[in-house]
């Protein structure tokens, strides 16, 4: 078992099963939890976003993606979210960006602005803490965890532009 001390946010265990997430409603996706940086994805009225090193998804049916993930033994965590949202602005935050590319576009950058957090240097933990603070969050769950501790390990912003990085130039080859 890992420490908890190299993670930078640890979850409450009061996880639900994720049939007890509405998807109709905003739910942030933390996919990858135990990697160093996780991947962000957002979804809204079942439908899935997010902005990656080699493009974006938009509009994805969250159950065929659930389905998919769950095949692949992916690990992710649901957060259902509180906060008002409406469909244009989700729409305009992920339609400024083409792909997570340096500090100024990652996978959390449009969902910042969806939560209107305007300081680029947020990253996941600190969203995490501020979802939590203000009670935005309503519900959690997940799959495919292969430890008792979930969490978000510790990880640095350059961290994310180097992976972004890597994965843009593997995906070249």
């Amino acid at each position: 078992m890992k420490e908890v001390s190299s993670y930078s946010f640890v979850f409450p265990q009061n996880f639900k099963d994720v049939k007890n997430i509405n998807f109709n409603n905003p739910v942030l996706w933390i996919l990858n939890n135990h990697l160093i940086p996780p991947h962000i994805g957002f979804s809204f009225e079942k439908k899935y976003y997010s902005l990656k090193a080699y493009g974006k998804d938009e509009n994805v049916l969250v159950d065929n993606l659930i389905k998919r993930f769950n095949h692949k033994k992916i690990p992710i965590v649901f957060m259902e979210v509180d906060f008002p949202i409406k469909k244009d602005s989700l729409l305009d935050a992920f339609n400024k960006y083409d792909y997570a590319g340096d500090l100024s576009s990652t996978c959390i950058t449009p969902i910042l602005q969806i939560f209107k957090l305007s300081k680029p240097t947020i990253i996941l933990p600190q969203l995490l803490d501020f979802l939590f603070n203000n009670n935005y969050v309503k519900t959690n769950a997940f799959i495919n965890q292969k430890s008792n501790i979930v969490g978000v390990r510790k990880y640095s912003r350059e961290e994310i532009v180097s992976i972004n990085q890597e994965m843009k130039n593997a995906r070249r080859k």
